[in-house]
C-alpha cells in the first residue's frame, strides 16, 4: 500500500509506503521518500517506479524464503533417509528370525544294563553319569561316553574286614585303553559298596575266559599273556591305578 502527499510548507511531493516489519512480523513499517517535484502528473510517475521497485524486492525476496524452505525440507529428508538406512535397519537385521529356535541336542538310547549274580556279588553293567560337552558347527551338542559291552565271569571277596573284592570280566581285544578304563569305572560304580577294588580284564575268547574263570592251567605261553589286556584297582588311600600292559603281575587264578 503506497501514497504520495503534498507538504504544505514547501509545495513538494513525497512517496510513502508500508512494507513487512522484521521486528513486529507485521506490515508496519513505513519508508518514504522525497519525488523532488511540485508537478502532479511528475510525482505519480515517480509513485510508479518506486512501487514496482519495493515489487521486485517484495517478489525476490518472497522467492528467497521459498528456495529456502525448500532447501530445508530437502535437508532433513536427507537426514530422516539417512538415520532410517543406518539405525532402524541395521537395528532390524539383527534381531533374529526365528527367536524360538533352540539348540539341538543328539541322545543315544543306550539300554546295555545287564545283571550278574555270580557267587552272590551283584554286578551291573551300568552306563556312566559323566558326560562331555563337545562343539560341532557352533552348536553344543551332548553325547553319552558309551560303555562297551562286558561279562563278569567271576567274583572273589577278599576281605570283609577292609572291605575287599576282586572282579574278573571279559571283554572285546581290539577296545582302546579309553574304552577299557571305561569298563572298568562302570564295574566299580556298579560296586560301589566295596571301597577296595581289583579288576582283571580279559579277552573275550576261549582263553580270556578260562582266565577269568580260573580253569586255565597252562600260564605262561603267548597266547595267555596277550589275553590278559588289563589290570585296575582302587582304595581310598591310593586311589585309581589302570594298567594296559599287566603281564608282568600273576593273578593267583
Amino acid at each position: 500500500m503506497s501514497s504520495i502527499y503534498k507538504k504544505g510548507r514547501d509545495g513538494y511531493y513525497y512517496y510513502q509506503a508500508y512494507v513487512f516489519n522484521k521486528d513486529s512480523g507485521k506490515k508496519d513499517k513505513r519508508i518514504f521518500h522525497s519525488l523532488g517535484t511540485k508537478d502532479q502528473k511528475k510525482a505519480l510517475r515517480y509513485k510508479k517506479k518506486y512501487d514496482d521497485r519495493y515489487d521486485r524486492v517484495k517478489k525476490v525476496s518472497g522467492s528467497f524464503m521459498k528456495i529456502l524452505k525448500f532447501v530445508l525440507f530437502i535437508f532433513i529428508l536427507v537426514i530422516i533417509l539417512i538415520f532410517k538406512t543406518y539405525f532402524v535397519e541395521k537395528t532390524d537385521d539383527s534381531v533374529p528370525m526365528n527367536t524360538s529356535i533352540k539348540n539341538p541336542s543328539i541322545k543315544k538310547n543306550i539300554d546295555q544294563s545287564q545283571q550278574h549274580n555270580i557267587n552272590g556279588l551283584l554286578v551291573k553293567n551300568d552306563v556312566p553319569d559323566d558326560k562331555f560337552i563337545e562343539s560341532k558347527s557352533e552348536v553344543n551338542v551332548k553325547k553319552e561316553k558309551i560303555v562297551p559291552e562286558y561279562v563278569v565271569r567271576r567274583s572273589e571277596i577278599l576281605s570283609d574286614v577292609f572291605n575287599q573284592c576282586k572282579i574278573y570280566a571279559t571283554v572285546n581285544h581290539n577296545l582302546s585303553n579309553d574304552q577299557l578304563k571305561l569298563v572298568c569305572e562302570s564295574i566299580k560304580k556298579s560296586n560301589h559298596k566295596f571301597s577296595s577294588i581289583i579288576i582283571c580284564l580279559y579277552s573275550n575268547n576261549e582263553i580270556g575266559i578260562n582266565q577269568a574263570n580260573g580253569t586255565q592251567s597252562n600260564l605262561g605261553t603267548f597266547k595267555e599273556e596277550n589275553s590278559w589286556l588289563v589290570l585296575y584297582t582302587f582304595n581310598p588311600v591310593e586311589g585309581e591305578f589302570f594298567d594296559s600292559s599287566p603281564n608282568g603281575y600273576t593273578t593267583n587264578n
